[in-house]
């Protein structure tokens, strides 16, 4: 078992080797492969030592919402619905929006 001196030791040879790394010029992958070492255990300790922080409005929107001018009545071009815990459907041609609640609300029930 490790122990807290061993484990603070790993952790002060990754940062330097980062820290090298930053210094270098090369990409992390380069870096990785010339002083052979694995490049996603590399990219974990990165991560760990320097992590990045985005502001939350440079983020990419986790949902999107959608407004419409009318309301569909059915639908009209292939798509794929993806049941709670269950199975894709596959949606061909046209489909009354009605008769495909109906179908979602039987598949989530079982």
């Amino acid at each position: 078992m490790d122990t807290n001196a061993s484990k603070e030791a790993r952790r002060q040879k990754w940062r330097a080797l980062l820290e090298e790394w930053q210094n270098s010029g090369l990409s992390l992958a380069a870096f990785a492969e010339q002083h052979k070492v694995g490049l996603s255990t590399l990219t974990r300790y990165k991560t760990l030592f320097f992590p990045t922080t985005v502001p939350a409005e440079d983020l990419p929107p986790k949902f999107l919402p959608v407004q419409s001018d009318t309301t569909p009545t059915s639908v009209s071009t292939p798509c794929e619905v993806l049941v709670r815990n269950g199975p894709f459907v596959f949606i061909h041609g046209q489909f009354l929006l009605t008769d495909l609640r109906r179908l979602l609300a039987c598949l989530e029930s079982t």
